[in-house]
Parts: structure tokens; sequence; C-alpha cells
């Protein structure tokens, strides 16, 4: 089975160290975990990106271990991509879900 690469919008990016910035505040090295969380479901995501519901049009979501984040992403079949749009809280409403 052909693993898929991983791709991030400059969104997703800014989810991530927003987060990261925010946890690592409330708590030394939660920061980590929650990295070590998200790297997790993308390799679970890479193995098998279809594994994960449609929520919103192609937009599939997993969520992260531990965490109450949905990693947002579509899947780019011809080059065997994942694209991660975002990485929200499920506290936050996703920008196409309006």
């Amino acid at each position: 089975m052909k693993r898929y690469s991983i791709l991030f919008s400059p969104h997703a990016i800014k989810d991530i160290e927003s987060a990261c910035t925010y946890y690592e505040q409330q708590q030394r090295n939660l920061s980590k975990r929650f990295a070590r969380q998200v790297e997790k479901t993308l390799q679970s995501i890479k193995t098998n990106p279809l594994y994960y519901g449609v929520r919103y049009d192609s937009i599939r979501c997993a969520r992260v271990d531990k965490f109450p984040f949905l990693i947002h992403y579509t899947i780019e079949e011809e080059s065997k991509a994942v694209m991660v749009l975002a990485v929200y809280s499920t506290h936050q409403e996703p920008l196409w879900d309006n």
C-alpha cells in the first residue's frame, strides 16, 4: 500500500503553532504531547486517508487523540497527497461551515 504525502496549508501550520503555544502556557511539555498526538494522527492519515469520514463537501476530519482537535484535510488521489487545511479545536467553527 502506497503511503500518501502530507502537505500543509499556511493556515494549518498557524493552527498547530497556536495550539502548541497555548498548551505550553498551560503546562510545561504539554505542547510536546500535543505535537506527538498530531504526528501520530498524521501517520494514520498517510497510511489510510479514506478511513476518516467526510464532514464538509470533500473535507475529511481526523480526531487527535487526547486533545479536542480535528485535522481537516482533502485527498488528492492523482498525486497521492493529503492537503491539511486546518487543525481546529472542536470548540471552533471551521471557516467553511457557514
